[in-house]
C-alpha cells in the first residue's frame, strides 16, 4: 500500500469515527432530552394520593346508600357484607388502581364551602386504610365545564376535580367482585334449588292426590 493509499484509509478511518462519535452524541441527547421531558411530565402531576394498592389493607365505598366494605387478610379479600362471596383478588386489585395512587386533573384553589362542590350530598365516599391510616376522599358534584367530579380528601382537605371515570369504577356491588366459577357455582345451585323445590311440590302435590 502506497503511502497516499495509507493517507487515504486512515482519512476514511477518521471521517466514520466522527460520524459514530457525533451519532452516539445525537442518541444521548434524545434520551437526555426525553427523561427531561418525562420528569418535567411527571412534576406537574397532581398525585391525591400517593398509596398502592397491593398496601391497602381495607376499603370501603358507598353503593345505592349502603356502605360496603372489603377487608384483606393475607392475600386473600373478603366482602364484610356478604362474607359468603369468593371474592377475585384481581378484580379487587384492578378496582383499587383507580385510587392508589389517585392523580387529579386541577386543584381547587381557595376552595369555598362544602355544599358549593356537592360534599354534602356526597355522589360517593371511598375510604381506604394503610398501615395506621385511614383515608377517606369524597366525591362531590360533576363540574358540567370539565364533565370531571370534585373530591375532597381527608388528609389535608385539599379540593381537587378528578377525572369521572372514578365515579364509574366505584358504581359497583359487591357482587360483582366475586370470583367467576363461584358466581356461577352460586346461579346454579339456586336454579338446582329451584327445581328441587317444584320436584317436591309437585311429588306432594301427586301424593295429597292418591291419598283422597
Amino acid at each position: 500500500m502506497t503511502n497516499a493509499q495509507k493517507k487515504q484509509a486512515i482519512g476514511i478511518a477518521v471521517i466514520l469515527l466522527v460520524l459514530v462519535a457525533a451519532l452516539v452524541g445525537v442518541k444521548l441527547y434524545n434520551k437526555n432530552a426525553e427523561e427531561s421531558k418525562q420528569q418535567e411530565e411527571e412534576t406537574a402531576k397532581i398525585y391525591v394520593t400517593s398509596a398502592e394498592a397491593q398496601d391497602i389493607t381495607a376499603f370501603s365505598w358507598m353503593q345505592e346508600g349502603q356502605t360496603l366494605t372489603m377487608t384483606k387478610e393475607g392475600d386473600s379479600w373478603n366482602s364484610k357484607e356478604h362474607p359468603e362471596y369468593v371474592i377475585d383478588t384481581d378484580k379487587v386489585e384492578t378496582l383499587l388502581e383507580n385510587i392508589a395512587p389517585l392523580e387529579a386533573n386541577q386543584t381547587v384553589e381557595d376552595p369555598e364551602a362544602d355544599d358549593v362542590y356537592g360534599f354534602d350530598l356526597p355522589t360517593n365516599e371511598i375510604s381506604y386504610i394503610v398501615g395506621e391510616e385511614t383515608v377517606t376522599l369524597t366525591l362531590g358534584m360533576e363540574n358540567e365545564i370539565t364533565g370531571g367530579y370534585y373530591l375532597k380528601s381527608s388528609v389535608d382537605g385539599t379540593v381537587y376535580l378528578v377525572d369521572g371515570s372514578l365515579v364509574s369504577a366505584f358504581n359497583i356491588d359487591a357482587s360483582e367482585l366475586e370470583a367467576e366459577e363461584a358466581s356461577e357455582t352460586s346461579e346454579t345451585s339456586d336454579v338446582t334449588d329451584g327445581a328441587v323445590s317444584s320436584e317436591m311440590a309437585d311429588t306432594s302435590t301427586v301424593s295429597q292426590t292418591d291419598v283422597e
